[in-house]
């Protein structure tokens, strides 16, 4: 029984082992395969042909995705932000979507070309501390408290609120945030609904139409969420548990003013942040915006409650066991269904693309890797018993060129842990630029690779918002924290401590073979000329993007997010300690900018 189990799983994509962290194949759980080919529609006495033909289907030949003409033969660089991080003397104590366009106009004078940011996705205003931007609602439209209020028409009939203590306070109080904003919103919409221009109305019922029914499902959802005291949509009364029951209906229309305010909202936010694109390309950069596509959207959600048919309920994606975590890692996210993406022939997915690709010049797509396959976990299962199921590659690679080319979109796929083989060349060969770590690229001896050894088509950088920023690796703060949060052990700690010394020296003679700095050991601690050198080791290289850490260019030691902790590492909560209005002349800021200008001038 078990073999005729394993050969219906395996052409229904569903790999039967897994590579575990000591190289050895792990056997996926009979429990698992059986409740995965339930989940996919497959029973036992089904015919998987159909199934797998679908997955395998290659489109017709596509075109390679966009380019700029001028990264075919040019390097750039630019900076990557947190925007809820940033301060500034007139935001709402969150970065907003005009502090995001003051700071493009900031990078592009400084001779950046992109500026990148966390996903902006959707998240939910009746439960502000969810606050990971990697956990969305919905893909397809944006998180509401990156609205900027005092820019808009509507602000000028308000009483201005205090604000003192969310701007000074160090850490975003997202509950705090969202009270304050979303009373002056509401306010505003009232004055909208009573004073707008005809031209002003006119605009939002264009936004609206053209948005269609995408839209007013998750505005519904909004209202339901709030409505029910932002309890899982799976406690709400059973009737509302479907977007197209009678029930949801009659609540659709008793509350469509609320309805209406959440999609006024969504209107200002993305007018806001085509705003901020277009102050970036005025302002001289040749990429401007960079988005973030995060992997998948949590389960309780306005799109898994509004697509049941193509999201999976009773599954989590996340990670094998691996070097990295020997547990394994379960996200909290749910895919896809790849047979309905297919059926669908994908829309689903290039809705979620063009969300992210209409206001930007580039775009990363989170763990890439799901192209071709993603790790399914059971709910309430460990890692260790989950399987890759396959996604249709070639269809999805199809689909990502067509629209950033109908965009004009450059691509960035984020491929980092366990990748298939093979999978960085097809990706590559499709004009889709990699994503380089300096920390992780190191040798099978430890040495650091050399930058003529990085490729092309990349974005190379020095950390990311999940590791920690330049200076905190220096000096180990990651590991004080993973102590802390009782990842490790104060023995597992120190042990760390030895092999980051040797992670310092093999950076350092990195850099000496460069001569980016002195010969000589390793210091105790980064100075601001050490700081530049690695930048510059990375920025040398030939990968077409640079990017730098808003933390590193500002001087940070404290990193934005620590996987997997909540407690007590405030998570996506860390502001900038330097304000926008100061940056510009923060010597760190302006020394590192002014080393990758030089590095990689626009020509």
């Amino acid at each position: 029984m078990s073999s005729d189990i394993d050969t219906l799983a395996e052409a229904c994509g569903i790999a039967v082992t897994y590579v575990a962290a000591d190289g050895s194949h792990t056997r996926v759980p009979e429990d698992t395969k059986r409740r995965f080919l339930e989940l996919l529609g497959v029973g036992p006495g089904d015919s998987p042909e159909d199934l797998t033909l679908a997955l395998d289907a290659s489109p017709e030949p596509v075109d390679t995705c966009f380019v700029p003409e001028f990264l075919r033969h040019d390097r750039c660089w630019g900076i990557t932000c947190q925007l809820y991080g940033l301060r500034s003397e007139r935001n709402w104590g969150i970065g907003d979507f005009d502090d995001l366009a003051r700071l493009a106009e900031i990078v592009a004078a400084s001779g950046g070309d992109f500026l990148g940011v966390n996903p902006l996705h959707a998240l939910y205003p009746a439960d502000p501390e969810r606050c990971s931007p990697y956990s969305p609602s919905s893909r397809r439209f944006l998180n509401v408290l990156y609205i900027a209020p005092d820019i808009e028409p509507e602000f000028a009939q308000l009483d201005p609120p205090q604000l003192d203590a969310l701007r000074n306070s160090q850490l975003v109080g997202y509950g705090d945030v969202a009270g304050a904003k979303l009373a002056a919103l509401e306010a505003m919409f009232q004055v909208f609904e009573t004073r707008a221009s005809h031209d002003r109305r006119r605009a939002f019922e264009a936004f609206r139409s053209r948005a269609g029914a995408a839209l007013e499902r998750h505005c519904l959802f909004g209202a339901l969420h709030e409505h029910f005291a932002a309890a899982p949509w799976w406690d709400w009364p059973e009737p509302f548990h479907r977007a197209d029951s009678d029930e949801v209906a009659r609540f659709r229309d008793e509350h469509a003013g609320r309805i209406s305010f959440f999609a006024w909202l969504q209107w200002l936010a993305d007018r806001q942040l085509k705003r901020a694109q277009t102050r970036a390309r005025q302002a001289g950069m040749r990429i401007g915006l960079y988005l973030d596509m995060a992997v998948g959207v949590a389960p309780d959600g306005a799109m898994a409650w509004a697509d049941p048919k193509l999201m999976v309920r009773g599954v989590h994606i996340g990670a094998p066991p691996d070097a990295f975590n020997a547990r394994g890692q379960d996200w909290g996210l749910i895919p896809p269904r790849p047979t309905v993406l297919v059926e669908r022939r994908l829309e689903p997915f290039r809705d979620d693309l063009r969300a992210s690709m209409h206001n930007a010049g580039a775009v990363r797509l989170d763990h890439a890797m799901a192209l071709q396959r993603l790790f399914w976990i059971p709910a309430g299962a460990p890692a260790t018993d989950g399987a890759y199921v396959r996604y249709p590659l070639a269809a999805m690679l199809a689909a990502i060129a067509e629209e950033s080319r109908a965009w004009d979109c450059l691509v960035v796929s984020e491929a980092l842990g366990t990748v298939p083989e093979g999978f960085w060349t097809l990706l590559a060969d499709k004009e889709l630029q990699s994503y380089r770590v300096l920390f992780f690229e190191r040798l099978d001896d430890g040495c650091f690779r050399r930058p003529d050894g990085y490729p092309a088509r990349a974005l190379g950088c020095v950390s990311t918002h999940d590791l920690p920023t330049l200076l905190g690796w220096w000096i180990g703060r990651d590991i004080d924290w993973r102590r802390d949060v009782g990842f490790i052990t104060s023995d597992e700690a120190q042990a760390e401590r030895r092999d980051r010394i040797e992670g310092r020296e093999a950076l350092w003679d990195a850099l000496v073979s460069q001569t980016l700095v002195p010969h000589g050991p390793a210091p105790s601690d980064l100075d601001a000329d050490a700081v530049i050198a690695v930048h510059r080791y990375v920025a040398m290289s030939p990968v077409r993007l640079m990017g730098v850490q808003l933390e590193d260019a500002a001087g940070e030691t404290e990193q934005p997010n620590m996987p997997g902790a909540s407690e007590p590492h405030p998570n996506w909560r860390r502001k900038l300690s330097v304000g926008l209005e100061s940056l510009a002349d923060h010597p760190p800021f302006r020394a590192l900018c002014a080393a990758m200008a030089a590095e990689r001038p626009r020509r």
